[in-house]
């Protein structure tokens, strides 16, 4: 898999899937709607999912999250409900060659016949600005934290 320049892209669901996780026993029958994944370069050893937490803590979000299902060290599950959509949002962080790969992959149930029109028209808005936004930030801030000197150009 190639990535852009900014460490971010769409990946197939399969590889996604291939990892360890406890999310998918969990969602076993909930259908996976994407998979996007950015890598995070250097870090060092033993980083966990908080870390990235706390980097995203202060960017703006149009995310609300109506509850928190499960955090562990590499994976957490949240939950988003409302009358258009009851999605899963899966995070995980894995070692990858020279630093982590972030996984960022929504899980989605329909509410009402109006679900299958609401991600068509908003598909392009998320798939092109949001996520590729946010995980542009995220390795951002990742990078100016946790990489060495010579990485923080990227």
């Amino acid at each position: 898999m190639r990535l852009r320049a900014t460490g971010s892209m769409r990946t197939p669901p399969s590889d996604y899937l291939a990892l360890d996780l406890r999310a998918h026993d969990i969602m076993r029958g909930v259908p996976l709607h994407d998979v996007s994944v950015v890598d995070l370069p250097g870090g060092g050893a033993g980083r966990t999912l908080a870390e990235v937490r706390a980097l995203m803590e202060g960017m703006p979000s149009g995310v609300v999250v109506a509850a928190l299902m499960y955090q562990f060290p590499r994976e957490m599950l949240a939950e988003i409900r409302n009358s258009t959509v009851h999605a899963f949002l899966s995070t995980a962080i894995v070692p990858a060659p020279g630093g982590y790969r972030f996984y960022w992959a929504v899980y989605m149930k329909p509410m009402s016949w109006f679900t299958r029109w609401y991600l068509a028209a908003i598909e392009p808005f998320r798939r092109f600005l949001v996520y590729p936004s946010m995980l542009r930030r995220i390795r951002a801030a990742w990078i100016a934290r946790y990489s060495p000197p010579e990485r923080r150009r990227d």
